[in-house]
């Protein structure tokens, strides 16, 4: 099937029916009211109830990360109208220019499901339910939900000459998270806190008819969360659960809650894309575009963990994990670059430059590179002396190895690795590494076949 990325996807991105679930059309009541109609101007107001169902979607993170399934309900009114230049047609009235807005105001309605990716497959095949929150006991570890509901307010404006077209929108959303997490054996995470939003949209394009341009849309959501661990294996743990459920305030040490953290998350999103559309149907395919996601976690000691998640295309994924002590002194840092679909010809390219025996078959795979900090100074050190070895080349193998040279810390560093023009370059780009010097690539590499 076509993905919203306009590639054939293997089902990894595709949308995930859920059982029950709404199907993936809405449902809009509008009252319009034209007024002062003639044959040059003409005024129109509206003011419409809009729904928007469940549509939950799968996001595959890496061969052993876990897929995050996620869905949305938003119910929102609007009210505006536009303003029309006329001139008279052969078939009546034509619009020359016009110009237009709306307001509106709804609430939202979303959850975030994390599961193994075995689980995500049972789940597509109608195998596998969702986990319930009334028994998390039962859940995986690693698998978590997250709610949320959400005020949203906003403006949407468009405005055209002839064929040209511009629209804009901005949505302002305000709310609050529940949460939880399966630790290992009886223990569950549970988070809650205040979370906010803004979303903008944008097109300029061509509307005659036929509709196509660019598309782009940014995607900012901040939060501060409390997070508390509870032990469901006590009767104590599964009453303080089920009033967290009920109420959606956190358990105390009274309850039996222990490692009381503050989580903050800031989670961004910018997207562009080429649209097109005729009546009904509609092709979204994306040129550019990355998405982030920042999470500190401080203890009552003071200790701090952080991560860093970074997707600089659909099929490529940084993370970066760091941990400080109570005196604020970092202890570790972990860096990994996951790649998805990564053809059979790349894959043995880089086996070969860390040093592997290349995997045999036609298949695709998904490739996780992991490297410490140390690490990835090596391989710094390596794309030094590559550059003193060629000075004068201008390959592309060289332009990465001086971005390398170039990074002022190991975070740099894998953020260079992360922005390779595509998979097969950052495969052969590595290869040529290791050719040159005359060894491998530090760090470890993983490898799975593609389903």
């Amino acid at each position: 099937m076509t993905s919203g990325d306009g590639f054939v996807s293997s089902g990894k991105n595709d949308p995930v029916v859920l059982q029950g679930a709404a199907p993936d059309q809405g449902a809009e009541v509008t009252l319009p009211t034209d007024l002062a109609y003639n044959k040059v101007w003409g005024l129109h107001l509206e003011g419409s109830v809009k729904t928007q169902p469940l549509a939950p979607a799968s996001t595959e993170q890496g061969p052993k990360g876990t897929v995050t399934v996620e869905g949305t309900w938003e119910g929102t009114f609007y009210v505006g109208g536009d303003l029309a230049l006329k001139k008279p047609g052969l078939l009546g009235p034509r619009t020359v220019a016009s110009v237009g807005g709306r307001a509106l105001v709804g609430t939202r309605l979303s959850f975030e499901t994390k599961l193994s990716p075995e689980d995500s497959k049972a789940l597509q095949n109608g195998t596998f339910q969702m986990p319930d929150p009334a028994h998390p006991e039962a859940w995986k570890t690693g698998t978590a939900v997250v709610f949320k509901g959400q005020k949203v307010q906003g403006t949407e404006m468009e405005a055209s000459y002839r064929c040209a077209a511009i629209e804009a929108g901005v949505k302002h959303l305000d709310g609050f998270a529940i949460g939880v997490e399966k630790l290992e054996g009886n223990k569950v995470r549970l988070l809650s806190g205040p979370v906010k939003g803004v979303e903008n949209e944008a097109f300029a394009g061509l509307d005659a008819g036929v509709k196509f341009g660019l598309h782009n849309e940014k995607t900012l959501e901040t939060g501060t969360l409390k997070t508390v661990e509870l032990d469901l294996g006590t009767q104590a743990g599964k009453d303080a659960y089920y009033r967290f459920l009920a109420t959606g305030q956190l358990p105390t040490a009274e309850d039996g809650a222990q490692n009381a953290a503050t989580v903050q998350t800031v989670k961004l999103s910018d997207q562009t894309s080429v649209q097109a559309s005729a009546g009904p149907f509609e092709i979204d395919w994306r040129i550019a575009g990355t998405s982030g996601e920042r999470t500190t976690t401080t203890y009552a000691s003071g200790a701090k963990d952080e991560s860093l998640q970074l997707s600089y295309a659909s099929d490529r994924t940084l993370f970066i994990d760091k941990k400080f002590g109570a005196d604020q002194k970092l202890s570790s840092a972990s860096y990994k670059v996951n790649m998805v679909g990564v053809d059979a010809i790349s894959t043995q390219y880089f086996q070969q430059a860390f040093g592997q025996p290349p995997r045999s078959g036609s298949g695709s795979s998904h490739v996780e590179i992991r490297m410490t900090a140390q690490q990835s100074l090596e391989l710094q050190a390596m794309a030094k002396d590559y550059l003193a070895r060629t000075p004068h080349n201008v390959s592309g193998t060289a332009s990465f190895a001086r971005q390398l040279a170039e990074a002022k810390n190991p975070d740099e560093i894998a953020v260079v690795l992360a922005r390779s023009q595509s998979n097969a370059d950052l495969a052969e780009y590595l290869l040529h590494l290791r050719a040159r010097v005359g060894k491998p690539i530090p760090g470890t590499l993983a490898t799975n076949p593609a389903e």
